[in-house]
């Protein structure tokens, strides 16, 4: 059998593009080897565990993602930004749903680098949020409504739980509609 040449970067991106296929809840150590048709030991020589290959997952999401709505929001403000970073939130979990899975858990409050990747992500939203003038607390409340929302769209979507027989885009623009309304109107 030929030499895999493995790395940690290989095992990564190979890691990547399985869990995006297969699911991240289905990534473990035997299954990566079976993709490099190595033995399971053999990636063991490359990465410590299981662990850091999921956290690895999880960096590499919330970078990607954090680009994408900052990329979205970059120049705009109210409905264009929340418009525009509402589809590249959706457009990222449904190319790369694998890796969107590996970012919805909080991270550990004694993990600072994954902290401040989430916060990256969540940056261009408060600076959004900003421009409807919404701050503090309520722009808090307003990012896990929004997070709420989008999850829970896109989620639904990817699952086939829209069944029925009306335009999902038109269901899309009007989620954002209402949550531009939302935050126009200072609802609470």
């Amino acid at each position: 059998m030929p030499r895999a040449n493995l790395s940690p970067t290989k095992i990564l991106d190979r890691a990547l593009k399985w869990v995006d296929v297969h699911g991240y809840e289905q990534l473990s150590m035997a299954a990566l080897a079976h993709a490099f048709g190595v033995a399971t030991p053999s990636l063991y020589k490359h990465v410590p565990s299981l662990s850091w290959i999921q956290r690895a997952v999880a960096e590499h999401g919330l970078q990607e993602l954090g680009d994408m709505l900052q990329q979205a929001a970059t120049g705009r403000g109210q409905e264009k930004a929340l418009d525009h970073m509402a589809r590249a939130y959706r457009e990222y979990a449904k190319a790369h749903p694998g890796r969107y899975s590996a970012i919805q858990r909080a991270p550990d409050p004694d993990d600072t680098d994954l902290g401040q990747l989430s916060e990256r992500v969540l940056r261009p939203i408060y600076q959004m949020l900003k421009t409807y003038g919404r701050m503090g607390d309520q722009a808090t409340h307003d990012v896990r409504l929004l997070r709420a929302a989008l999850h829970g769209f896109v989620s639904l979507e990817m699952a086939g739980g829209f069944g029925m027989p009306l335009n999902i885009e038109e269901s899309f623009d009007h989620l954002i509609g209402v949550l531009d309304t939302t935050f126009r109107n200072n609802l609470r």
